[in-house]
């Protein structure tokens, strides 16, 4: 014969026994130890209900209520009545399978005086008695040669109601709530969890991710327009193929001679076709139109006037050459910003991952965060947990 039911959740206390096996719920070693916590100083005890199994050789003992009781009650009549009444109102189907009993602070109660108690009351087979001491707490038979502990027991946890209620309406200490709570607050209650929605865990986060994502817009905005203008001024003022890029010092520039010559190098996107020539060029040497070119350089002796005449003869002499056509490089549009690429449906969180970099990783910034958290009625962005499936707005 098998076991009809074995608890799922259990902790081992100590070794086990081969012929019986004891199943304690939580809530009564609950109910046991905060009895104890209360002090007495003759000490407490009360009777274990539960059921009652065998499979193959053993016994299995499942305890699942606790009641504290009086020795009056015990050894007379009506207070066994009354204990009768009380399990099958609050533990019905169920039956008394032992006792436990709870030391005094400081005072330890004698085995000879657990023994007596033992045998007086609990003479029923596979009776066991719970003993909380000082320091520890563990399971007793008595056989016929007198107490025996047992090398261990098991802790199970279950949803206990009857113990759960028990526990509340039996004292005063136990109780964290009225011992009759309204109808009309359970009702109001259960109203609001039902009505209320997830809303974001900061106050504000909506408007103030709308003036970023608008402030970051503008930004991109002036970004590619500033990028544009800064290309075409740079194809507007490229050097003509095969011809160097010179600029010749005014009178009104400073620089370290009255009439000096810059030579401004040439963007890297443009080669030319033969080495620049020096613009500076010596006094009487002839220049390509075959006439003498002065050099912004005067004579000792000179003043600054004859300096002026030299710099617009040679400016004159500049817009009067001709060069080939300007070769201007291909157009290409602007590289695809993060925003073009396609949105995906869904994400897939991965271990690491947060809001800030999922929407940074396929919007290109921040903005989408508490659009991805309404989506996903997420009320706390910061918990997420790896493999959690998100829809994408």
């Amino acid at each position: 014969m098998e076991v009809q039911k074995i608890p799922k959740n259990i902790r081992q206390i100590g070794g086990i026994e081969d012929w019986i096996k004891v199943y304690v719920e939580d809530y009564v070693v609950t109910y046991i130890h905060r009895l104890k916590a209360q002090g007495s100083a003759e000490g407490k005890y009360g009777i274990l209900l539960g059921k009652k199994e065998r499979a193959d050789h053993s016994v299995y003992l499942f305890l699942s209520g606790a009641m504290e009781v009086t020795e009056e009650e015990l050894s007379g009549e009506s207070g066994q009545a009354r204990i009768e009444e009380t399990i099958s109102q609050r533990f019905p189907g169920t039956q008394v399978w032992g006792w436990f009993l709870c030391d005094s602070d400081g005072q330890e109660t004698s085995e000879e005086k657990a023994e007596l108690m033992f045998r007086r009351y609990f003479q029923k087979e596979y009776q066991v008695l719970f003993w909380q001491k000082e320091q520890e707490a563990d399971f007793y038979v008595c056989p016929i040669r007198g107490l025996e502990r047992l090398k261990g027991y098991h802790i199970y946890y279950e949803r206990n109601e009857e113990m759960q209620e028990y526990m509340i309406l039996s004292s005063p200490h136990f109780r964290s709530e009225p011992e009759e709570p309204k109808e009309e607050l359970i009702d109001n209650y259960r109203k609001i969890m039902q009505e209320k929605k997830p809303v974001s865990s900061r106050p504000g986060t909506k408007k103030s991710y709308g003036f970023v994502h608008a402030a970051s817009l503008v930004c991109v905005f002036l970004m590619g327009v500033m990028a544009f203008y800064g290309r075409q001024d740079m194809q507007t003022s490229a050097p003509v193929k095969g011809q160097p890029d010179t600029h010749i010092a005014s009178d009104n520039e400073t620089s370290p001679s009255p009439a000096s010559v810059i030579v401004r190098e040439h963007p890297a996107n443009l080669t030319p076709t033969q080495e620049p020539e020096t613009v500076g060029l010596a006094a009487g040497q002839p220049g390509e139109n075959g006439q003498s070119e002065p050099v912004g350089q005067p004579e000792q002796g000179g003043n600054d006037e004859s300096a002026g005449q030299a710099d617009q003869s040679t400016a004159a002499d500049t817009e009067n050459e001709t060069f080939p056509e300007e070769t201007q490089p291909e157009e290409t549009s602007p590289p695809e910003t993060p925003a073009q690429a396609p949105v995906p449906e869904t994400y897939q969180v991965k271990k690491g991952d947060t809001l800030q970099k999922i929407s940074i990783s396929i919007y290109g910034n921040e903005d989408m965060i508490h659009e991805i958290c309404e989506k996903n009625e997420i009320s706390n962005p910061d918990y997420l947990f790896a493999g959690q499936v998100l829809v994408l707005p």
